[in-house]
């Protein structure tokens, strides 16, 4: 119930829009990977949040179905829809850049691809990493409403923040100079790391401040 739903369906937008962009712009095998992995467990929680709340209904026994109620609503329809576009959105870009097969040793060096698909993959780079950021902001917008982190797990944000660090630093590392092609295919990773980081953890913040709101109401009570 903590969790917003905006905030799933933004991440698995941005991870498989992400995932391309690395393939498109040949990016190292770890980005690619690491973006693929990214949208497979994004998926995956979107199937779990969608059980959750439209079929479990907090329990095996409140589950209803019967002959005059569709056992799949319309929204649960295009959002599964949405889902399967991701992984075959994914799918295609790994199809179209399966020719260039030789991996970058460096984060900047030239991208072995048309200039078409490197343009696409740019603009995929920059969208899915500005939805990182964004995705962000229902999650944090809801929490604040409910004066509650009661509901999510922290968890996910704490291993977040590890993960962009290692990630952050991993491109970093392979990144030997900074030039024109620097700032339009690796830089939008680099800075959704920043972003991302600053953003986790102004909600694990949140996390200490309602926490320590609602202890002293029960100190008062």
């Amino acid at each position: 119930e903590g969790l917003e739903f905006k905030f799933l369906l933004i991440w698995l937008i941005a991870d498989t829009m992400s995932c391309s962009g690395s393939i498109l712009t040949n990016q190292t095998p770890i980005m690619r990977l690491t973006g693929f992995l990214f949208a497979m467990n994004d998926v995956l929680l979107v199937v779990q949040y969608l059980y959750y709340t439209k079929f479990y209904r907090h329990g095996p026994t409140r589950m209803v179905v019967n002959e005059k109620r569709p056992l799949l609503t319309q929204n649960t329809h295009v959002l599964t829809t949405i889902a399967l576009l991701s992984l075959l959105h994914v799918a295609a870009s790994a199809a179209v850049a399966a020719e260039n097969e030789a991996a970058a040793p460096l984060c900047n060096k030239q991208p072995s691809v048309s200039p078409f698909l490197k343009t696409v993959g740019m603009v995929f780079s920059w969208i899915s990493n500005t939805s990182y950021v964004v995705a962000r902001i229902p999650q944090i917008a809801k929490t604040s409403k409910r004066r509650s982190v009661e509901g999510l797990s922290m968890s996910l944000f704490v291993m977040g923040l590890f993960a962009n660090a290692c990630y952050g630093v991993s491109i970093g590392l392979r990144v030997p100079s900074v030039n024109k092609d620097f700032w339009l295919t690796t830089f939008p990773y680099i800075a959704s790391v920043c972003c991302t980081t600053c953003t986790d953890s102004f909600i694990l913040g949140q996390y200490f401040w309602f926490q320590k709101e609602q202890q002293e109401r029960e100190r008062l009570a």
